[in-house]
């Protein structure tokens, strides 16, 4: 008797130990794993609720997965692309884009605005210290485009949604 009570308290306890056990999972309509080497890349789509809580040296967000990151090395155009101010109105627009870029930096870069569908249809060269810019859209189509500034090796610097109508 008192054997089959210890079993039975045994098993309860260990049930117990195990039901506190956490696990990382997302509950999610669709994702995937992949990792090569060192690396590895996870994502989800369709979460049904995202909600994020923080604490003094901690925040988690549901549905996002929470590595930690450790940077190694910072890229060129991230150190240009904080000393570079671009606004871009009016948005949306009829005719006229008026591009204001304020910056020291007497670098070139590459200004371009491109379909959703990714067919350029306006490019220019510029230096990023001349100023204002000036395009004129009245010749395309209503709809959404989208406006990039790259360096001339092609890294991005800025990129915006631009609503053109009639």
């Amino acid at each position: 008797m008192k054997k089959g009570l210890l079993i039975f308290f045994g098993i309860g306890a260990i049930s117990l130990v195990y039901a506190q056990q956490t696990s990382q999972t997302v509950i999610a309509s669709s994702g995937n794993y992949d990792q090569v080497n060192t690396v590895s890349i996870e994502w989800t789509l369709g979460e049904l609720a995202v909600q994020s809580l923080e604490g003094s040296n901690i925040m988690l967000t549901e549905g996002f997965h929470q590595p930690q990151l450790d940077v190694i090395l910072v890229p060129p155009h991230v150190v240009l692309s904080s000393q570079l101010k671009v606004t871009v109105s009016p948005n949306p627009t009829q005719g006229i884009l008026y591009i204001k870029i304020r910056s020291e930096l007497d670098k070139q870069a590459v200004l371009s605005l491109s379909t959703l569908d990714g067919r350029l249809v306006q490019k220019e060269t510029i230096i990023l210290s001349q100023g204002d810019i000036e395009w004129n859209l009245s010749k395309y189509y209503s709809g959404l485009y989208i406006l990039t500034l790259h360096t001339k090796k092609g890294e991005l610097l800025r990129s915006f949604k631009i609503i053109k109508y009639y």
